[in-house]
């Protein structure tokens, strides 16, 4: 999985737009059930619209909820597009003030909502681990492994299988150069070392 940038937290911003309220609130979200959380978690309901989108991903979701079509949640979802963020979720909430905005109007203003509280928010990349297959002699895989467990990797799918230990290792980008010449060096390159994400 490459590289990406998402918000640190949950932020806020609000726009008055002849006498509308647009109150613009987004958080991170890594997963849709995550985003509709925080969707049901916000919403106003006594807001006339409570509109949303999320981009977790290529996984995509919008909501006009009774705007015009397209007058909303596109707009929203343009605004994480355009800000190039991902694994993101942004609630717009319009009070209505009396006078129509039309459906050009609604497009800015909903756009300019998210904008602003994404714009707000603390903006971080997010490096996520490399996967690596290894496959190490049993007798020298706890001293090939405490290492690199205390340098904060983590192991799935650990097996054990006459003389050989495999399992799956996470280890951070910055750690792995490192932690490869380490399982080499302690298995005296007997470790058979297997890159499975590194892009």
């Amino acid at each position: 999985m490459p590289d990406f940038t998402t918000i640190q937290d949950f932020a806020e911003a609000e726009q008055n737009i002849k006498h509308s309220r647009f109150i613009g609130r987004c958080q991170r979200a890594d997963t849709p059930g995550l985003a509709m959380e925080f969707l049901a978690s916000v919403s106003e309901p006594k807001a006339n619209h409570n509109c949303f989108a999320y981009r977790i991903g290529g996984d995509y979701r919008f909501s006009d909820d009774g705007e015009p079509g397209g007058s909303a949640g596109r707009p929203i979802l343009t605004a994480i597009e355009s800000s190039e963020l991902d694994h993101v979720v942004v609630v717009v909430i319009r009070y209505f003030g009396g006078i129509k905005l039309g459906v050009g109007g609604l497009v800015r203003a909903y756009r300019g909502a998210a904008a602003a509280c994404l714009d707000a928010a603390q903006h971080i990349v997010i490096r996520p681990p490399v996967c690596l297959e290894i496959d190490l002699p049993l007798a020298v895989s706890g001293a090939a492994l405490s290492m690199i467990h205390h340098l904060g990797a983590t192991e799935q799918d650990v097996t054990v299988s006459g003389d050989r230990y495999r399992s799956r290792l996470y280890v951070s980008r910055d750690i792995l150069d490192t932690c490869i010449r380490h399982l080499t060096d302690k298995t005296r390159g007997q470790a058979r070392i297997n890159i499975l994400e590194k892009d």
